[in-house]
Formats: C-alpha cells, sequence, structure tokens
C-alpha cells in the first residue's frame, strides 16, 4: 500500500513540474509575441513618418519649381518688352532719317528674310528691310508675343519631347512667326543643339519642316551658323538633316578672325563621332567661289584634316584640287609646305614607330591588309566595293550553259575564292581588336604616303641643297620628329633628301644628323644611316662640332627624352647605354676614339661623369632585386630539405609516384641553393661599368631561371605527395591538386616571365649594331625594295645628281 501512496506522489510531482513547465513556455512565448507585435508597430510608425516627410518634401519641391518657373517666365517678358522697346526706337530713327545705315554694313552674314516675311504676314508693305525685321509681331501693343512661345520652351528644357511635339502640331503658325523675328534665333538654336544631345532626331525633323531654308543660314553673335555648332557637337544626323534642308549651308562661312566653312569647324572639333561627319561634308562641300579648297583656307582645311587624323582625306583633297597644290608651290608656298610637315611630325602616334603594342597584337598587325584605294575609306567606297563584286558573282553565275567547261569552272573558282575572301575579312574586321590593328594600319599607311607626297612636293620647289637644308633648320623638321621618335618621317626624309645624312649643319642645331641620332639614341636610323656609309664609303663619323665633340661625345651624355624610357630598371637602362657607347666607339676610326673636346675631356671621361647616378640607381636595383628574390629561395631550399629528410623508412616507398615526389623535391633543393648563391654573387660584384654591360645581367638572369625552376618543382612534389595520400580514396582530387598546383607558377611566369626575356634579349641578342640586313626596314615599309632602292641612291650620289 505503502508502494503504491509513492508511486501516485511521485505521478503527481512530475505532472506538477510538466504542467509548471509548460505554463512557463506559454508566458515566454506570449511575452516574445508581444515583443514582436511592439516591433512592428514601431516600424509602422516608422514607414507612416517617412511618407509624410517625403509627401511634404514633394509638395515643397513642386512649390519651388511652380516658382521658378514663374520668375523665368518673367523675366523673359521684361527682356521681350525692352528688346521690343529698342527696336521700336531704332524703327523711329530709321523713318526719321537719323543715323541710317545700310543693311549689308550692318551684317554681313545674315540674309534677308523678306519672302517669308511676306508669306506669313499679310497686308505688309513690299519693301521691307533689315530694322524692320526685328520689329515685334503684335503692331497694336509694339510688344512681341511670348505667350505662345514659353510653353514649348519649358517643354525643351524639361525634355519632355512629347508634349513639345503636341504643341509644334497645334501652334505652327505662331511659330513660323517667331522664327521670322531675329532676336527668337538664338532660341531656335538652343532648341536644335538640346535636341542634338538628348538624341531626338523624330522632334528634331518635325521641328525642321516649319523653318524656312534662308533660316537656317543665319549666323549667330558668335559668328557661325546652326550647321557649323552640330557639325563640332558630332552629330551625324542632325548634320544631314540641316544639308538635307539647305545644300547651301555647307558653303556659309563663318564670320570669325579665320573664316571657315562648316567642314573646317567639324574637322577643329575631337568629339566623338567625328570621323563620320567629317566624311560626309566633305562629299557635299562643293568647289564653289570663294572655295574652302583654295588659298589660305585649304591650307587651314589641310592642316586641321591633319590634326583631326584623317590623313587619307588630306591626300584626297591635294588629289581633287591640283589648284591648291599649285598655290602652295607657287610663292610663299613652301612656308605653308613646311607648315603643314610639321603638323604631321608632331603627331607621332601616327607612325607605327609611335604606338606601342604588345607582342601579340604586332603579329596580328603584320598579316592584316589594308585597302588604300579609296581616297578617305568612307562608308560609301565599301558599299561601291560590296555592290561591284555582288555583281561579279552574278555575271558568273548568269554564263550560258554551253559556255567552255574550263572556262566556267575556272569563273565560278574565281567567284567563290573571291567571295569567300571578301566576307571573311569583312566580318573578321568586325571584331574588336582586328578592328581596332586594321583601322591603326591603315592611318600608320596613310600618314606616311601623305608624307611622300608633300616631301615631293618640297623636292620640286626647292631644287638646290641650301635651300632645302634652310628649311629642315628653320622648321626643325628633323629635330622634332627625333626627339618625338617617329622613325618613318626621318627615313622618309633621307630617302628624298641623301645629302642630309653627310651635310655638315651651320645653323641652329650645330651638329650633323647623326650626331642627333646618336644623341636621341634612335637605334634605326643609326642602322640605317651606318648602312649607308658602308654603301657609300662616306666618311660621316669623324666629324667635329665647333667645341671638338665628336659623335662618341655626344654618345657619352644621357638621352634627352626617349632613349631609356622603355627600357625596365635602372641596371639594365646602363646597360643600354654602355651598349650603345660601345656600338658608337666601333664604328669609328681608332684615332678618333680618344679625341678631346675644348675643354680637355675625353668621351670615355664624359661617359664616366655622366653616368654616376644612373650607375647608383642600377646597383640599388640589383641589390634591392636580389634581396627579395633570395628570400623566396631560401625558403624554398628549407622546406625542400624538411621534405626530403625524415625518420625511418618512407611510408608510401614503393608507390610509383614517390619516385616522382623524389626528383622534384631534390630538383627544388639544389636550384634553390643555386639562386642563393647567384644572388649572393650579385652582392658581393664591384659594380664597374663593365660588370653592367654581361656579368651583372648574367647572374641576374641565372638566380631567377633557377629560381623559377625551383618554385615549380616544388609545387609539383607538394603535388605528387598529396596524389599519394589522397589518391586511393578520393580519385577526382589529383585533378583538382594537379590545376591548382599550376596557378602559381603560371602567375609567376605571367608577372615576371616579360621581364626576363626582356633581360635575356638585351643580355645576349642586343638589338644595337645587330646583323646589318634590310628587315629592319621591312617592319615599317613592308612593301619596299630597300636594296635596290639604296643602289639607285648610291648610283645618284656617286653621280653628284643628289
Amino acid at each position: 500500500m505503502s508502494t503504491t501512496s509513492t508511486s501516485i506522489l511521485g505521478d503527481d510531482h512530475r505532472l506538477h513540474d510538466t504542467t509548471m513547465l509548460s505554463t512557463q513556455h506559454i508566458v515566454s512565448s506570449i511575452e516574445r509575441v508581444e515583443a514582436s507585435c511592439a516591433g512592428i508597430q514601431a516600424l509602422l510608425c516608422r514607414v507612416v513618418e517617412s511618407q509624410t516627410q517625403n509627401q511634404q518634401q514633394h509638395a515643397h519641391n513642386q512649390q519651388q519649381q511652380a516658382q521658378n518657373q514663374f520668375q523665368m517666365m518673367e523675366m523673359l517678358k521684361m527682356l521681350a518688352n525692352n528688346t521690343s522697346i529698342n527696336n521700336a526706337g531704332i524703327c523711329n530713327e530709321a523713318a526719321a532719317g537719323i543715323n541710317v545705315i545700310p543693311n549689308k554694313q550692318i551684317r554681313p552674314g545674315i540674309p534677308v528674310v523678306r519672302d517669308e516675311i511676306q508669306e506669313v504676314v499679310e497686308n505688309e508693305p513690299p519693301e521691307i528691310n533689315e530694322q524692320q525685321e526685328v520689329n515685334p509681331v503684335n503692331p497694336e501693343n509694339n510688344e512681341f508675343n511670348y505667350d505662345g512661345y514659353l510653353p514649348i520652351i519649358e517643354a525643351i528644357w524639361a525634355q519632355d519631347w512629347k508634349k513639345a511635339k503636341e504643341y509644334l502640331h497645334d501652334h505652327q503658325t505662331i511659330l513660323k512667326e517667331i522664327f521670322l523675328t531675329r532676336d527668337s534665333r538664338k532660341e531656335i538654336h538652343a532648341i536644335l543643339l538640346s535636341a542634338q544631345c538628348n538624341r531626338q532626331y523624330t522632334f528634331l525633323d518635325k521641328f525642321l519642316e516649319l523653318v524656312q531654308p534662308k533660316t537656317l543660314e543665319y549666323v549667330n553673335p558668335d559668328g557661325v551658323t546652326i550647321l557649323h555648332l552640330a557639325a563640332a557637337s558630332g552629330g551625324i544626323k542632325v548634320v544631314k538633316s540641316l544639308v538635307e534642308k539647305n545644300p547651301n549651308l555647307t558653303q556659309v562661312w563663318s564670320n570669325s578672325v579665320m573664316p571657315s566653312v562648316p567642314l573646317t569647324f567639324a574637322s577643329l572639333s575631337d568629339r566623338d563621332g567625328q570621323k563620320e561627319v567629317i566624311e560626309y561634308l566633305y562629299s557635299v562641300t562643293r568647289d564653289e567661289d570663294p572655295s574652302p579648297f583654295s588659298g589660305l583656307p585649304g591650307i587651314h582645311l589641310l592642316s586641321s584634316l591633319i590634326s583631326a587624323d584623317m590623313y587619307g582625306m588630306a591626300l584626297s583633297v591635294c588629289q581633287r584640287f591640283p589648284g591648291l597644290v599649285k598655290e602652295i608651290m607657287d610663292g610663299d608656298g613652301v612656308i605653308g609646305l613646311s607648315q603643314l610637315l610639321k603638323c604631321i611630325v608632331e603627331r607621332p602616334f601616327a607612325f607605327l614607330s609611335g604606338s606601342k603594342m604588345k607582342r601579340w597584337e604586332r603579329y596580328i598587325y603584320t598579316v592584316i591588309g589594308v585597302d588604300m584605294g579609296s581616297p578617305f575609306n568612307g562608308g560609301i567606297e565599301r558599299e561601291k566595293q560590296k555592290v561591284s563584286l555582288e555583281s561579279t558573282i552574278q555575271e558568273d553565275e548568269e554564263n550560258p550553259p554551253g559556255a567552255s567547261k574550263y572556262s566556267s569552272t575556272g569563273n565560278n573558282n574565281r567567284s567563290i575564292t573571291k567571295c569567300i575572301s571578301f566576307y571573311s575579312r569583312l566580318y573578321i574586321r568586325k571584331v574588336p581588336i582586328i578592328k581596332k590593328l586594321y583601322e591603326q594600319k591603315l592611318m600608320h599607311q596613310q600618314v606616311v604616303a601623305l608624307t611622300r607626297y608633300f616631301l615631293g612636293l618640297l623636292s620640286m620647289k626647292a631644287m638646290d641643297v641650301k635651300s632645302v637644308t634652310d628649311i629642315f633648320l628653320e622648321s626643325k623638321l628633323l629635330e622634332t620628329p627625333m626627339k618625338f621618335g617617329t622613325t618613318e618621317f626621318v627615313m622618309e626624309c633621307l630617302l628624298i633628301f641623301p645629302f642630309l645624312y653627310f651635310k655638315n649643319d651651320d645653323g641652329e642645331l650645330g651638329h650633323t644628323l647623326i650626331k642627333l641620332v646618336v644623341r636621341e639614341r634612335n637605334e634605326m636610323i643609326y642602322n640605317f644611316i651606318h648602312i649607308l656609309k658602308q654603301r657609300c664609303s662616306l666618311d660621316i663619323f669623324s666629324n667635329l662640332d665647333d667645341k671638338d665633340n665628336s659623335i662618341l661625345h655626344f654618345s657619352a651624355e644621357l638621352p634627352h627624352n626617349r632613349g631609356l624610357r622603355d627600357i625596365s630598371g635602372a641596371a639594365f637602362q646602363m646597360q643600354r647605354e654602355i651598349q650603345w657607347f660601345k656600338m658608337v666607339e666601333n664604328t669609328m676610326i681608332q684615332k678618333d676614339r680618344f679625341v678631346r673636346n675644348e675643354d680637355g675631356n675625353t668621351a670615355h671621361f664624359l661617359f664616366t661623369e655622366n653616368h654616376k647616378d644612373l650607375m647608383e640607381k642600377g646597383e640599388k636595383w640589383m641589390k634591392d632585386t636580389s634581396t627579395s628574390c633570395m628570400v623566396v629561395a631560401a625558403l624554398i631550399a628549407t622546406v625542400a630539405f624538411a621534405a626530403a629528410i625524415t625518420n625511418g623508412l618512407p611510408v608510401f616507398l614503393n608507390k610509383d609516384l614517390f619516385m616522382v615526389f623524389a626528383i622534384a623535391d631534390a630538383l627544388a633543393l639544389v636550384s634553390s641553393i643555386t639562386s642563393v648563391l647567384m644572388f649572393l654573387a650579385v652582392f658581393t660584384s664591384r659594380y664597374s661599368e663593365e660588370d653592367f654591360l654581361k656579368a651583372l645581367p648574367q647572374k641576374l638572369i641565372i638566380g631567377l631561371a633557377t629560381l623559377f625552376v625551383s618554385m615549380a618543382s616544388i609545387l609539383v612534389s607538394f603535388g605528387a605527395a598529396f596524389i599519394i595520400i589522397l589518391g586511393q580514396r578520393f580519385h577526382w582530387a589529383s585533378i583538382a591538386i594537379s590545376l591548382f598546383s599550376c596557378v602559381p607558377v603560371l602567375l609567376f611566369g605571367f608577372l615576371q616571365f616579360p621581364l626576363f626575356v626582356e633581360m635575356v634579349s638585351s643580355t645576349y641578342w642586343p638589338t644595337i649594331l645587330g646583323k646589318q640586313d634590310y628587315s629592319i626596314f621591312e617592319t615599317y615599309f613592308p612593301k619596299e625594295n630597300w636594296k635596290a632602292l639604296l643602289e639607285r641612291r648610291q648610283g645618284a650620289l656617286q653621280k653628284g645628281e643628289l
């Protein structure tokens, strides 16, 4: 009995505890629900407050906008009233005969629009002069009615084009009256340009339907028409719409210091899309008196086209208008010709020698073929070429079946080949990088052709040596391209005027061409002159200037501009300077190598003095690079040694991959220690001038090569060990480990391999005074027979013809 009572009491206690625990859980749940409700309520309050604040801010903004619009309307009305009062005063003075100035003397560039006024305003006197055109539209109160004009202005500035188009449809008469007033045409310019900037071409076409063609010839206070402004902003659609509305706009000259037509105005702008605008204006601009393709405006047009990188079009202008070329050649034309050549020289990026390309880009560049057939490679010429090709294919397909079998087969094969070649080139050129390189190569060939054309004109104009030398001295046509590195321009000058590379200059340059080449470190021109010297037997390397400096003294100076810009690292810059000095020294005879200048200094002494700072920088660069690489090599050696030396026999000795692990680990240890020794040798060098030529770079090259091998080997050993451990259970791990192990090696090679290749090439295969073949010239002029050309020049020099 007692046992039963005890069990009952125990059950009651457990039931009581369970009930109390459930009650506590329920109470805590209710508390959490209440807390959540309170949080939701607070969040809703914040949302309501935020919406209220936004509504208040929106109402305030609307009120402020309405106030601004009201103020703008009041200001426009006040401006209109003031303008009307001034115009009325002018009209009264004109009626009284006081200070009446003829119309053509007031605004010679503004066309007369009497016919437009007679079409709109009835009962108007037949004779209306310029002063009457600015009279108000409303003759009763002598005030211009801006009430019908303000809504469209507000719609334009608010960019509400739908509202503006609806207003145009409903208020055509009022707008026609506004177009006829002089003071409102400034707003017309603003409307057209605003529509162009926002690409609202439909609205613009609708707007131009209401404008009389003569109205577009209005010249604004800045002296330009609306076509000038549209041409300068790069909007081809707007330009076409304006020219189609009034073709005479292309012949309207600006009222500026240098009067120009829209074509010249467009070539002076550098906005996007200007090339298409210039090509279109060039196709529609007529050669009418006064012609923009003659005289000083023609030379100004050529210089502006060169500044716009439109070299093909500039060459086309010279070919289409021989009168302009004759004007350049006659009288003071040499001045204009030298200025045009100077414009070309000052744009080094237009030449291949001034372009920066990667190795793979330069390879693609060499295999791309360009078409120089069209004058400026416009879209019209491409369409003609496409139509011609399609018509040729159609003619081949329409050959009669009774024709010869072999003839038909040959025609079909030629047609198929031509079709495949054309369309393959057409689609390949759409690839962005191919298109970019194609345009670059086309520009390079066009600027070289234009340079040859102008230099040919110069050779025809200046027949004697002195006149040519004076032109080159005054215009600095050799000094400027040398500083910019425009190799093609200098080589063209030397081919057309071969006496320049052995003629001593007595003017501003103060040194011969060869000294200028050495000073600017242009190895291509130096090799070119070296070949000419060998073929022509000219002793051009022994001349001294007025201070008894030889070309070896000039090579002892630091380059002024671009000589060391493209070389990485101060140590290799010092190496290149020593190579230059050695190259110039080898081209001189023995007695000229130790010539002293008027200060009593030899070239070797000047080289040491001028390159002290560069030697110190090179030493610091070498030591810093060696320190960084030595730390990495020491870490790899430590890890490789620790992995190789263990207690007892290896557990995985019988595995096939264990041999791969052992060989890779041993190779990593040996190569890393070799790398450390090489970098230590760099530290212990004496850092003399001769050491920078080959000894120091060679040690650095070996150290970097062994470091790269050690990194690759340690990763191979790591991958082999990991595969041995996990290969049996996780077969996919071998593929993942192999891929991830390649990432550091590839990353290191991608970052350091270009510098490594540059070190090796500059140390073991320097381009300075390398093999004297004609491949160096084929890089810039691939279609030239240099051997035959130089032989002709050699014969001309020996006969004294040049």
